[in-house]
């Protein structure tokens, strides 16, 4: 078996710089990580509801069109809304 050799002082000084410089920015990566994730679900928030109110724009043409039809037709007296009249009794029977 072959004896430890003394490792040189620069290569340990250099790796215990390098621990320390990636301890020391964790917490501001993981600050910024955390930005990126808020600001991502943000972004999304909006998207979403961008595309409620378009999917809701689209929607409201028929819907004034059809609350147009109904009324131009009950003012014509040809609207669904009046009831049907009910039927004559049947006479009564011979005795």
């Amino acid at each position: 078996m072959t004896q430890p050799k003394e490792v040189n002082p620069l290569i340990t000084g250099a790796n215990t710089q390098n621990a320390s410089a990636v301890i020391g920015s964790s917490p501001t990566v993981a600050l910024s990580m955390f930005y990126q994730a808020v600001g991502q679900a943000y972004a999304m928030t909006m998207q979403n509801a961008a595309s409620t109110q378009h999917n809701l724009n689209m929607l409201n043409t028929p819907i004034v069109t059809n609350a147009v039809t109904a009324i131009t037709k009950a003012g014509q007296g040809g609207g669904a809304s009046a009831p049907a009249p009910a039927p004559a009794p049947a006479p009564p029977p011979h005795s």
